[in-house]
C-alpha cells in the first residue's frame, strides 16, 4: 500500500518539495497524521485530543481526503463557494492544512501561518489582495464584515469561510498550530493571526465559531504518551522549542 506522503504528492505534486524538508511543520503534520491513519482509533483521538469528538467522518490534508487518496469534493466545493471566480492557485491555498470533520464539530488546523511564503504570512506582511477576493470573502461571511474589514483579517477570514462551508452548522474550531515560542514572542505572526481570527469570531456573532493558537508540544501532551504520535512531535526539533 502507498504511504500517506505518496498518496498526498500524487494528487498534490507541489507539496512534494515542502514535503521532503524534515524540519518543516508541514512535514510534522504529515508524519503525525500518517503514525496515527494505521493505528487503532488513532484519527479519532486526534480528533479528540483537538475538541471535536472522536466521530470521525473525514479526514483530509491539502485536501486530500487521507482514507481515499483523493481530492476531497466537499472541501472543494466550499472552498470553490468562498471563491467562485478564482483561479487553481488561490483554490488551492484557500483549504486548510489539515480538516476533520466529525459527527460533532469540525476543525480546521493550518500550521506555519509565520513561515515566509505561506499564503497567510503574505497577508499579515501586508501584501496587496485582489479587491475581487475580498468581495467574495465578505460575501461569503454573509456581510458580516465588508470588503475594506476583510482586507485587515483576510488570512483568518479565508480560513473561518472555507471551515462554516465545510461545517454546514456544526460548531467550527479554527487552530493555528505554532512551534514552541509560539505567543511567547511579540513578533510572531502567529499572535497576529490569532488576533485576526477572534476579530472575525466577533464579527459573526452568533455563529459557533472559536479560534485558537495550539502549541505542537500542547498537541503532544493532548494526545498522550502512549499515542504514536507523541515522539512523532517530541522529537521534532521545531515542535520542542
Amino acid at each position: 500500500m502507498d504511504s500517506l506522503l505518496d498518496r498526498l504528492t500524487a494528487v498534490r505534486p507541489d507539496l512534494a518539495d515542502t514535503l521532503s524538508r524534515p524540519h518543516a511543520e508541514e512535514a510534522l503534520l504529515a508524519d503525525v497524521v500518517a503514525s496515527l491513519e494505521s493505528a487503532a482509533n488513532g484519527l479519532a483521538s486526534l480528533a479528540h485530543a483537538l475538541g471535536v469528538g472522536r466521530a470521525v467522518q473525514r479526514v483530509c490534508l491539502w485536501g486530500v481526503d487521507v482514507a481515499t487518496g483523493v481530492a476531497d469534493p466537499l472541501l472543494a466545493a466550499a472552498v470553490a463557494t468562498v471563491h467562485p471566480t478564482a483561479g487553481a492557485a488561490v483554490l488551492r491555498e484557500a483549504g486548510p492544512d489539515l480538516l476533520i470533520v466529525t459527527a460533532d464539530a469540525v476543525a480546521s488546523i493550518s500550521v506555519a501561518v509565520d513561515r515566509p511564503g505561506h499564503a497567510a504570512a503574505r497577508a499579515l506582511r501586508g501584501e496587496p489582495i485582489p479587491p475581487s477576493r475580498l468581495v467574495e470573502l465578505s460575501e461569503a461571511l454573509g456581510g458580516a464584515l465588508d470588503p475594506s474589514e476583510v482586507s485587515a483579517v483576510y488570512p483568518a477570514a479565508r480560513t473561518v469561510a472555507v471551515g462554516l462551508a465545510v461545517a454546514d452548522g456544526r460548531p467550527l474550531d479554527v487552530i493555528a498550530i505554532a512551534a514552541g515560542g509560539g505567543l511567547m514572542t511579540g513578533a510572531d505572526r502567529t499572535a497576529a493571526w490569532l488576533s485576526m481570527a477572534e476579530r472575525v469570531e466577533e464579527a459573526l456573532e452568533a455563529v459557533d465559531v472559536h479560534s485558537r493558537v495550539l502549541r505542537w508540544r500542547e498537541l503532544a501532551a493532548a494526545m498522550g504518551e502512549d499515542s504514536p504520535a507523541y515522539d512523532v512531535i517530541s522529537s521534532h526539533p521545531t515542535a520542542g522549542r
